[in-house]
């Protein structure tokens, strides 16, 4: 039998309303903000590895995070330890994925790959049998066609660069998904300390087993780290800090699939981004392919938090 808090807190889980127009905004600005920071990892990733990435960036936010919270008045206790950490767990597996791929490909390709994240949603909630908006399914199947016009994974040859955006993707999805259900009543700020925590430690983990040095991005070890890498790993740390928190929020507040598609505008800024400081260009296809993935995103956003 339910106790009186647990039957109060279903109650108030069913009446509460989701708030699609202010998790619109805070997805579009939290990915607005990633498009920027996440080129600079190029150039992090010519001179330390994807281990000492992940543990520097956390070590610098997590000195940060204090400061956001006495200065916010947030409380970072979990209501739900193991929905935090469940949740931070599937968070962690798609950005170490994520930034893994980022140090080879253009960021506007491997944000391709990561935004099919609705689709597997929607894939989810099917085998939860649970119904689906059909209007929804088939624009999220639009999307997931613009997707794969970006990333162009070599299946053939099954390397996984082509694969990796693609199962980043999954994973990202799957935490989305269990960010309203599992973690709706936390503090943004405690799932996200909990998240950089998570990957901070898995990369300093790592780098006691890893050979110091090393040519290689994703098994270099410990590295000398240049003046101007640090200053790019603390714009990491903000902007993560920021961004993270952002869409952390927003996915609380509405639909997983509905807050995903409007992910998709950070193509745009990490598409600008990406050819103004590394040059990188997208061929007809990948072009073709985004517009696509944006107008997918628009229509269901115009028809409003649907979406499973």
């Amino acid at each position: 039998m339910l106790s009186g808090k647990a039957t109060w807190m279903s109650v108030a889980e069913t009446l509460r309303p989701a708030r699609p127009l202010r998790a619109a905004a805070l997805a579009v600005a939290g990915m607005g903000l990633i498009g920027v920071i996440d080129n600079v990892i190029p150039e992090v990733a010519a001179h330390i590895g994807l281990a000492q990435f992940h543990f520097v960036r956390s070590a610098l936010a997590l000195v940060l995070l204090p400061v956001i919270v006495l200065w916010t008045g947030a409380r970072l206790r979990p209501v739900n330890a193991w929905g935090v950490i469940g949740r931070s767990a599937l968070i962690t597996v798609a950005m170490v994925i994520y930034f893994a791929c980022v140090g080879f490909l253009p960021v506007a390709q491997v944000l391709a790959g990561v935004f099919m994240a609705p689709l597997f949603i929607m894939l989810a909630t099917l085998l939860e049998g649970r119904r689906v908006d059909p209007v929804g399914a088939a624009l999220i199947c639009v999307g997931f066609l613009g997707c794969l016009a970006v990333v162009q994974p070599d299946v053939g040859a099954l390397e996984w660069l082509g694969v990796g955006p693609m199962l980043a993707g999954f994973f990202y999805g799957m935490g989305g998904k269990v960010t309203r259900t599992w973690t709706r009543d936390e503090n943004a700020w405690t799932l996200t300390g909990t998240y950089l925590f998570m990957i901070g430690v898995l990369g300093g983990a790592a780098l006691l087993v890893l050979e110091p040095g090393g040519d290689d991005y994703i098994t270099r070890g410990w590295a000398p780290m240049p003046a101007h890498v640090l200053v790019l790993c603390a714009v990491q740390a903000v902007g993560a800090l920021i961004a993270v928190g952002l869409l952390t929020r927003a996915y609380q507040l509405a639909a997983p699939a509905f807050v995903g598609c409007f992910e998709y505008t950070v193509l745009i800024m990490a598409a600008g981004v990406g050819y103004v400081v590394w040059g990188h260009t997208l061929g007809p296809m990948a072009a073709a392919g985004i517009a696509l993935i944006l107008a997918a995103g628009a229509v269901l956003a115009w028809r409003g938090d649907r979406a499973p």
